[in-house]
């Protein structure tokens, strides 16, 4: 009977894990045309909270993902070349704005954007903020390899979001979503932020 109960358990968690995809928004596959993008939107009034290459081909096929500010509600996945296509899956989540307690009255948006590319790029999330969603890509196949980059395009939040060993011309690119701490009351307010790299406050 005990074995029963466990596997029940165990059907219980894989309710669960499905239950997680069907929350994901999936873009249009792409064409197989080098540099062809998929584009998963969120809803009206949400951002991207979680972005990914959904077919886990990046180190073989597939570019990588990214989040660009200017559109923090889109996904995008970029087929790479001699590619199948690319399908660009996301989480959302509703863009929120919470209290500044550094300035009475004022606020913050609950999630900044921000976005680095070149030969070394790297992002940080400002005082305040922590890192919920790192992605990478690179036009160039070989690029993000042994970089900490998952073969969907998504670099552990547990690590920096930062790859090296490209160069102004085979650039890499690095795109992150920082989400707002809980608690702000031991921030420093000199080194608060309510602007990510596209100048935004609406996030």
């Amino acid at each position: 009977d005990d074995d029963d109960d466990d596997d029940d358990d165990d059907d219980d968690d894989d309710d669960d894990d499905d239950d997680e995809d069907d929350d994901a928004i999936y873009g249009k596959e792409s064409s197989d045309d080098d540099d062809a993008k998929s584009i998963a939107v969120c809803p009206e009034g949400h951002v991207v909270t979680h972005c990914e290459s959904d077919k886990g081909t990046v180190h073989t096929s597939n570019d990588g993902a990214y989040v660009d500010p200017r559109n923090a509600d889109e996904c995008v996945s970029v087929n790479g070349r001699k590619g199948p296509g690319a399908i660009a899956k996301a989480h959302c989540s509703p863009k929120k704005r919470v209290e500044n307690p550094c300035i009475p009255g004022g606020v913050l948006p609950k999630y900044l954007n921000l976005r680095d590319q070149g030969a070394s790029p790297s992002v940080r999330c400002p005082a305040g903020y922590i890192q919920i969603l790192c992605n990478a890509r690179s036009p160039w196949l070989g690029k993000l390899s042994n970089q900490n980059v998952d073969s969907n395009g998504v670099i552990p939040n547990d690590e920096a979001c930062a790859v090296s060993g490209c160069d102004d011309t085979k650039w890499c690119e690095v795109t992150a979503v920082c989400q707002i701490l809980d608690d702000l009351s031991g921030v420093d307010c000199s080194r608060l932020t309510c602007k990510d790299d596209a100048g935004s406050y609406a996030h």
